[in-house]
């Protein structure tokens, strides 16, 4: 993999100091969880999209991260597509909570098609 995860490391220490300059940008705790997800960080990867859609819950991408985040810290890498939904379900029942900013709402994590 290379010096991939170094420079994961580097571009976290970019966005956090983004973030203490400008806290209300979704994109950028968006794309810091995407590095913390690269150094198998899953916890502030989970919280950073939590920020995410804290601050803009139509951030798809964001949401789709923290599924991807969710999944794997329960072990569900590999599931089938109703494990899939049914945990999805889940997550609309016992949403997340972000410290500090209150529970995401489940709203934008529907299973119809």
């Amino acid at each position: 993999m290379g010096d991939f995860p170094e420079s994961s490391r580097s571009s976290i220490e970019d966005y956090s100091r983004a973030l203490a300059i400008a806290p209300a940008r979704a994109v950028y705790y968006l794309h810091r969880a995407e590095h913390y997800w690269s150094c198998d960080e899953h916890d502030s990867a989970l919280l950073d999209c939590d920020m995410a859609l804290s601050l803009d819950p139509s951030m798809d991408a964001a949401l789709g991260m923290r599924g991807a985040v969710a999944a794997a810290l329960e072990g569900l890498e590999t599931i089938t597509i109703d494990k899939w939904i049914h945990f999805v379900e889940s997550l609309t029942r016992h949403p997340p909570r972000c410290k500090g900013f209150g529970p995401i709402t489940g709203g934008e994590l529907s299973t119809k098609r």
